[in-house]
């Protein structure tokens, strides 16, 4: 939940969201998740280990990300006709 006035210029908001997990955890679902480790060693090999990018918009960073995210939005697609079937709604778009 945002807890700000709508956005009545002509420009977008960005988000950021960061979910800082122990290597320990692992998902309930047949794929293996892109992460970052940021501190520590990874014993357990639950995510599939990005680098993180050489410079600012670096090229094969922002392939990687692609490459990372794209499941995360296979997953939203799937929900989302999920919630539209339960709904009894039809071509409903619940995210952007």
């Amino acid at each position: 939940m945002l807890a700000r006035p709508p956005c009545i210029t002509g420009f977008r908001r960005i988000g950021l969201g960061l979910n800082f997990i122990p290597t320990h955890v692992r998902t309930t679902g047949g794929w293996q998740p892109a992460a970052m480790l940021v501190r520590g060693m990874d014993r357990f090999g639950h995510f599939e280990l990005l680098q993180p990018p050489e410079m600012e918009l670096d090229y094969a960073a922002v392939r990687t990300y692609a490459h990372a995210a794209g499941p995360y939005r296979d997953i939203d697609v799937e929900q989302e006709a999920k919630h539209s079937a339960w709904a009894g709604v039809d071509n409903v778009k619940l995210s952007t």
